[in-house]
């Protein structure tokens, strides 16, 4: 067992050895079969400790069971188990993680547990076929690697179809039983590793007692396990249906179509990728809208809308119903907006329209699920405060927002404050007006197959009459501001952090002026202060045009090093920014990078979600950001670039902050 200062939760792994498939045997159907093997058990697996970690009280923040190599050796297999848990509770975690090894070990697996593990292993199998003229290189590059380190067959996704095909629907859950229940021998061969936060005043077990804890865990007499299944489809009835009003050509080669109930959708049909349709909602308002006073369930409506899952169906159930489908829909309230996003192959696409509806109309609430939540982001948050980076962040925050409630990260003393009814009723009402949001669609899907269930499931949505605005909140500070503060460390370091901002136009033009900036920054700093200095591995320069509340740009600069070396290089880094802003970047950096632009956005042009997100951009913002890319961008000089960032520089509100250690 090894403990660590800055940890901040316990891991901890038990392994049971076994030896693995010899290597002369993994180009015949006995590789395939026993890949197979585990790949459906650790879904299986996967989908028990799940169930497990969604109770009121669970036993763990996240586990996993598998068999694959052992950890220190590929020249063994282990049936592994992998737990993540809070220190107090450590012997509730590895005991549970344990017991359920074994229950595997001596029971295996149920026949319903397996048609849905089977049937999802098929869909992932059949969508790789599908898309296998679109394979890309680093998917090739890959293969070719395991191939050559572990002796992986490679034979093609043809070949793979057509055997998973075959060997599904031949091998039953007896068969799978057998290979599972003869990976264990826990008299021989367990391993134990446990990693652990340094807590003051907490105590672990020795190694004897936690030998101990596990050898009563082997003596229980443990039942099979359970699979409770429903049979219930995801909508048992239908809605009354809607209609298309009207259409008529957008941008990007999107049909905008308006529905009865106001909403409007937007629709490309591509072959980019044979089976995916990408999805996406937008519409303005978000937590913005309300006081700030309610600030603590605000910042945590994206998050706890979804723990209790949808219509009739908990988050656990719901995952069985879409077991063997290529289909998600998630949700989030922003500051700005309410959204949602999905995907799905064209044959489940009839399922991400049921979700879609049941999102807006049927959002579950559910008070063990919220418990779980509460439990698991309780365990996640008792030893952020011993974290040095919490405290970066929070005077980063602090300072770049003047402390707004709706900026500060959540804290422990804060979860159980949160108010459940009204979280879920803030997100309910989000999505009580289906006029308010526009809807895309892109992929390999027709209009002729994608209008009539837009009629079904969307413009029969609940729908009222307005469009919301957003409101002002989540200014960026516009005053200087500096904070230097020392936090105890395992190794002496220096963080850092400088910010930038300044009023600044939005259009394509400035936008690919800011995205230059950044990146040839990044180039200059690299070579000047990584290179030449040796001052720290890398420098990050990031930034973006802000649109909402306002349009501002925001640069920002962040890099650690020797705690005696940052007051040095803050003055080189600025030294370099403001010579920038004068003198402006060298035309050899400003053409590389165009041209590294320039090859992404052709590569971009083939993927549905470069088009998604475009066309989800000009309806939040009226960006156009694809149509005129190439030639836009080829007009930006140096001057340009200059000019950017000297308009920045102009704000006169830098922040910086610093959080080192020097060390004993």
């Amino acid at each position: 067992m090894a403990k660590d200062k800055e940890q901040q939760y316990v891991q901890s792994y038990i392994f049971m050895k076994h030896d693995d498939i010899p290597d002369e045997m993994k180009n015949t159907l006995n590789y395939y079969i026993t890949l197979y093997a585990k790949q459906v058990s650790r879904r299986m697996a996967a989908q028990r400790l799940a169930e497990l970690a969604e109770l009121p009280e669970p036993p763990f923040i996240d586990a996993a069971i598998m068999d694959d190599d052992y950890f220190i050796s590929k020249t063994k297999g282990a049936f592994t188990g992998i737990m993540i848990s809070n220190e107090a509770g450590f012997n509730t975690a590895i005991t549970t993680l344990y017991r359920e090894m074994l229950r595997i070990l001596r029971h295996g697996f149920t026949a319903s547990e397996y048609e849905r593990a089977k049937a999802e292993y098929l869909a992932t199998v059949e969508s790789a076929y599908n898309q296998r003229a679109k394979t890309t290189s680093a998917s090739y590059c890959s293969e070719y690697v395991r191939h050559f380190i572990d002796n992986e067959p490679i034979p093609g996704i043809e070949t793979e179809y057509a055997l998973s095909q075959q060997l599904a629907p031949a091998i039953t859950v007896d068969v799978i039983n057998q290979y599972v229940m003869s990976l264990g021998q826990t008299d021989s061969n367990l391993v134990v590793a446990c990693m652990l936060p340094d807590v003051e005043g907490v105590q672990y077990p020795t190694e004897k007692e936690l030998e101990a804890l596990l050898k009563k865990v082997e003596e229980e007499t443990i039942e099979p396990y359970v699979d409770k299944v429903s049979n219930e489809p995801l909508m048992s009835e239908m809605p009354q249906k809607g209609s298309v009003v009207k259409s008529k050509e957008s941008i990007l080669g999107y049909t905008e179509y308006t529905l009865s109930n106001g909403a409007k959708v937007y629709h490309k049909e591509t072959d980019f990728n044979a089976d995916q349709i990408l999805f996406t909602a937008y519409s303005k308002g978000g937590i913005s809208l309300y006081d700030e006073v309610e600030a603590l369930n605000l910042k945590v409506t994206s998050e706890v809308m979804n723990v209790g899952g949808l219509g009739n169906f908990s988050s656990t159930d719901l995952t069985k119903v879409l077991a063997g489908k290529k289909v998600s829909v998630s949700m989030a309230v922003n500051t700005f907006s309410e959204s949602l996003s999905g995907r799905a192959t064209p044959k489940d696409f009839e399922t991400l329209m049921q979700l879609i509806y049941l999102s807006f109309t049927s959002l579950r609430s559910d008070e063990d699920a919220f418990k779980s939540w509460q439990n698991k982001t309780s365990a996640l948050l008792k030893n952020a405060a011993t974290d040095p980076m919490t405290a970066f962040n929070d005077t980063l925050v602090a300072k770049l927002y003047g402390n707004n409630p709706l900026a500060t990260q959540l804290k422990l003393e804060d979860v159980e404050k949160i108010d459940y009814a009204r979280v879920m009723e803030i997100a309910r009402e989000r999505y009580a007006n289906a006029a308010d949001f526009s809807f895309v669609f892109t992929g390999n899907i027709s209009a002729d197959s994608l209008l009539p269930k837009v009629e079904q499931y969307i413009a029969s949505l609940p729908a009222q009459k307005g469009k919301e605005k957003q409101g002002k909140v989540l200014k960026l500070n516009d005053k200087p501001a500096v904070s230097v503060f020392e936090r105890e460390m395992q190794q002496p370091m220096a963080t850092v952090a400088y910010m930038e901002n300044n009023k600044s136009k939005y259009n394509l033009k400035q936008d690919l002026i800011y995205s230059i900036a950044m990146q040839v920054l990044d180039i200059v700093y690299t070579e000047e202060i990584r290179e030449k200095d040796g001052g720290t591995y890398g420098v990050s320069t990031s930034g973006a045009i802000r649109v909402n509340p306002e349009k501002r740009a925001l640069l920002q600069i962040v890099y650690q090093t020797d705690p005696s070396r940052y007051e040095g290089l803050n003055e080189k880094i600025e030294k370099i920014l403001q010579n920038f802003a004068v003198e402006g970047p060298s035309e050899e950096d400003v053409r590389k990078v165009k041209d590294f632009m320039i090859k992404n956005h052709k590569e971009n042009l083939q993927l549905n979600g470069y088009f998604n997100s475009a066309m989800s951009e000009y309806l939040a913002t009226d960006l156009n950001v694809i149509d005129g890319y190439e030639e836009t961008l080829e007009s930006i000089t140096t001057e340009d670039v200059r000019k950017a960032v000297a308009s920045v520089l102009k704000g006169k509100n830098g922040i910086k902050i610093v959080m080192y250690n020097k060390g004993e």
